[in-house]
């Protein structure tokens, strides 16, 4: 196993300064921090520092919070629930902690270590020195809802690229061969923006339709002035698509009010289909939007699941093992004829185990057949 002299070697440093990153001490700058608990991670050094509580081990969840994101809780809450829930049976006392925009990476580890987190869960959250540094002090990471960093870490995430290619396809079955695309940037989750549009354009390219740069929208959720304006001089295009995808049903609405108050309506004049389901769709205020679901209940389960095999393994016992039908425990990736059953794919990566949440069509109505233009 690895010491601080190897790390202190690897990154050129004195062992001194890796002591005092390792053990949150001393003046040392952010780039050096990063470097030191990368280059432990990839030595396999293990801090013997963190030791589990006794009775009720403290389970962590990070939950990032900033004013854009308010629409996420409803998204998140059952996910949130169903982890505490499980972790709870197990013996576990959860712990939701909100993390800033301007907390540093220091600050978000010093309260782990202080509330000696004995596994961390991050939600919608990522944080590639973080989660270096929990690795590093034997603390299990499960990371939740964020693709970014799949291949590196134990992740329980959505399979956006199946997601969108199904609702293309969706729309396309229903006669709709001129397509356009909506989404906004997400420099947060910039697998999930990419991946999303990947699949949209095979369901397209697939059957052989055109896709014009012109017929994607991408405006900041910030600028709503823009996407009108977008909208207004795209379906004033004799050729204007009759239907979209959006990039989530959180901005679907809004798409569905611009569109309204351009004069058309949904799904008469043109369709829509996102992900979701963001919304709260009991409302009676909230447009009834066609979604392909994520089951955020089922994404709670699989990584309370995937924690305690962590945990097992750590500890170094065997991990129970789930025969329920639909456990990922013991599924591949579905295939052929078998695709498309499953609501979660499995695939191992070298450093840890990643479950794909399957969408499902939620048809609410707003993606009708092709209207006559």
């Amino acid at each position: 196993m690895a010491n601080l002299t190897d790390i202190a070697r690897e990154v050129g440093i004195s062992t001194a300064a890796v002591s005092q990153v390792l053990s949150g001490k001393g003046r040392i700058s952010d780039d050096v921090r990063k470097r030191v608990f990368a280059a432990a991670r990839h030595l396999g050094y293990r801090s013997g520092r963190v030791r589990f509580p006794d009775d009720h081990p403290a389970a962590v969840m990070l939950l990032p919070v900033h004013e854009t994101w308010g629409h996420v809780w409803h998204f998140l809450k059952d996910t949130i629930e169903t982890i505490q829930q499980l972790m709870t049976e197990k013996g576990f006392t959860s712990v939701l902690l909100p993390i800033t925009r301007e907390q540093s990476s220091k600050e978000i580890l010093e309260l782990i270590l202080k509330i000696k987190a004995a596994a961390v869960f991050t939600i919608h959250y990522g944080n590639e020195f973080l989660f270096n540094a929990l690795v590093t002090w034997g603390i299990p990471l499960v990371i939740v809802n964020n693709s970014d960093f799949q291949r590196h870490f134990s992740c329980v995430c959505v399979d956006d690229f199946q997601g969108a290619y199904e609702a293309a396809s969706f729309l396309i079955e229903q006669g709709h061969t001129n397509l356009g695309y909506i989404d906004y940037p997400r420099p947060e989750l910039p697998v999930t923006f990419s991946d999303r549009y990947v699949g949209f354009r095979k369901a397209v390219d697939e059957h052989g339709l055109p896709f014009s740069a012109d017929r994607r929208i991408t405006v900041p959720l910030d600028t709503p002035e823009q996407l009108i304006l977008r909208l207004k001089v795209l379906c004033a295009d004799s050729e204007r698509p009759t239907a979209f995808f959006v990039h989530d049903d959180f901005q679907a609405v809004r798409v569905y009010h611009i569109l309204s108050r351009l004069g058309l309506r949904i799904p008469d004049d043109l369709s829509l289909i996102a992900p979701g389901d963001t919304m709260d769709y009991r409302q009676p205020e909230t447009p009834q939007i066609t979604t392909m679901r994520i089951d955020t209940h089922l994404m709670g389960r699989y990584a309370a699941d995937l924690m305690q095999r962590l945990i097992s393994e750590r500890q170094g016992g065997n991990p129970e093992i789930d025969d329920q039908p639909g456990s990922a425990r013991r599924r591949a990736v579905p295939t052929g004829a078998d695709a498309g059953k499953f609501p979660a794919a499995h695939s191992g990566t070298a450093s840890g185990q990643v479950l794909k949440i399957k969408q499902r069509l939620i048809d609410r109505g707003s993606a009708a057949g092709r209207p006559v233009v």
